[in-house]
């Protein structure tokens, strides 16, 4: 059986260095919370879970199994990595488990696995805490909430 070095992976530092703004462009508040992903974070994301997601091609699932494997090395705590994955789950968790198209073990396979979307929040959400030393949010920040409905678009 075929193992994967799996990373946890943010954008490099300059990578995280803000574009300037031409004196025409204006910054949308949504640019101005903590929590805002930018479209270089979430490509730096998107890699990320490309290159850690062995099941890509087959069912653009990462396993709760493989997760834990790169989320745990984010330096959050398991009882934190938790909150942060409960966050996430919650945004995509009926759709999943009432897709009448999918098998019931497709179905709990969803129900445990990370999709693309949620797999790009839960990296986000650990920059933020850990990199960024963001408050823990108790609610997924409406920016990202946003984020996350131009997603499914």
């Amino acid at each position: 059986e075929k193992t994967h070095d799996y990373e946890y992976t943010t954008p490099s530092s300059q990578k995280q260095q803000v574009e300037e703004v031409g004196q025409d462009e204006e910054i949308t508040p949504f640019q101005l919370d903590p929590y805002f992903m930018s479209d270089m974070e979430a490509t730096t994301y998107m890699e990320s879970f490309q290159n850690n997601n062995n099941n890509a091609q087959k069912t653009k699932l990462v396993p709760f199994q493989q997760a834990k494997a790169i989320f745990s090395r984010s330096g959050i705590s398991n009882q934190n990595l938790g909150k942060l994955w409960d966050l996430v789950m919650k945004e995509d968790d009926l759709k999943n488990e009432n897709d009448e198209t999918k098998t019931k073990e497709e179905r709990e396979e969803c129900r445990y696995s990370l999709n693309c979307t949620q797999f790009l929040l839960m990296l986000h959400l650990c920059h933020c805490v850990e990199k960024k030393k963001l408050d823990m949010p108790m609610v997924l920040p409406t920016t990202l909430r946003q984020w996350v409905t131009f997603q499914k678009r």
